[in-house]
């Protein structure tokens, strides 16, 4: 997985900055159109190995990679509400957080079938948490880094697809 090489690290408050190489290349979102049929599809090979690379990696929770909480906002509420949670260890865990995020108008019987539809979480597989054709670099038709990591994390088997 073309991650970039890691310059320095250090924590601000309660916060650990990671300052990072540049990847070769440029933003897939900003050559996608330039590309030919074949390097888009050379490129989405390439991106979809990386991704089932991740998803060998494995915890028993939903947890940082240091084991503490998760740095996301959540698929529904307020989508600025970026605030640590977790670690979570069971479906429960983790819809109690979602349910806190629901606007107090969403009625009961809506809340108990959003419920009934939350997919199993397990196994918490190893997430970018931000994979998008923003954060691809590519050089050549070739992917050459996946940048922005900050969110990434162990997480529900279905959050990748969900972001």
């Amino acid at each position: 997985i073309p991650v970039p090489k890691i310059v320095k690290t250090w924590k601000e408050d309660d916060h650990t900055l990671t300052l990072m190489e540049s990847p070769p290349g440029q933003p897939l979102s900003t050559v996608w159109r330039r590309l030919s049929s074949e390097q888009r599809e050379s490129i989405a090979k390439q991106t979809a190995n990386y991704v089932l690379e991740l998803r060998k990696l494995h915890s028993d929770r939903m947890e940082s990679l240091d084991g503490g909480p998760v740095s996301t906002n959540f698929r529904f509420g307020n989508y600025q509400d970026v605030r640590p949670c977790g670690p979570f260890a069971s479906d429960d865990e983790l819809w109690a957080e979602l349910e806190s995020r629901l606007h107090e108008a969403v009625p009961e019987r809506v809340r108990k079938l959003l419920r009934s539809r939350m997919p199993p979480s397990t196994p918490y597989t190893f997430t970018h948490g931000d994979l998008s054709y923003t954060n691809i670099m590519v050089k050549d038709g070739c992917v050459t880094g996946i940048i922005n990591w900050e969110t990434a994390a162990y997480m529900p088997v279905w959050w990748e697809s969900a972001s």
